[in-house]
């Protein structure tokens, strides 16, 4: 190094710059509700287009629970909704792991068919 003191300075310089340009970035991605114009924040409650869509799809995917055999309801049900490991719905149903497995899979499959039909 034949000149430590311009090449700290210019350490410095891309610090400083990097800083600006970040600082930057996340003002234009977080910008506070205070400085957002009340209009252009979105709203939490879904629309009611939105609402309809979702109203249907859950009918479709409940009318798909009620025509799977009761195992595979339960299956499904503590796999997806409840978040209970395959191990411990194997147990509680008393079937293997792999059972437990392919109820939920299958479960999982008509449910996606009943949702695709629906539209």
């Amino acid at each position: 190094m034949d000149e430590p003191l311009g090449y700290l300075s210019r350490i410095v310089r891309n610090l400083a710059l990097d800083s600006a340009r970040r600082s930057g970035l996340e003002s234009r991605l977080f910008q506070t509700e205070g400085d957002a114009d009340p209009l252009q924040v979105p709203s939490e409650t879904p629309s009611q287009e939105a609402a309809v869509i979702s109203g249907s799809e859950l009918r479709a995917v409940e009318n798909a629970l009620a025509r799977m055999p009761e195992r595979m309801r339960a299956a499904v049900r503590m796999h997806r909704i409840e978040g209970i490991k395959l191990k411990d719905i194997a147990k509680q149903l008393g079937i293997s792991v792999t059972s437990a497995h392919g109820l939920v899979a299958e479960g999982v499959t008509r449910c996606r068919a009943a949702l695709r039909d629906r539209q």
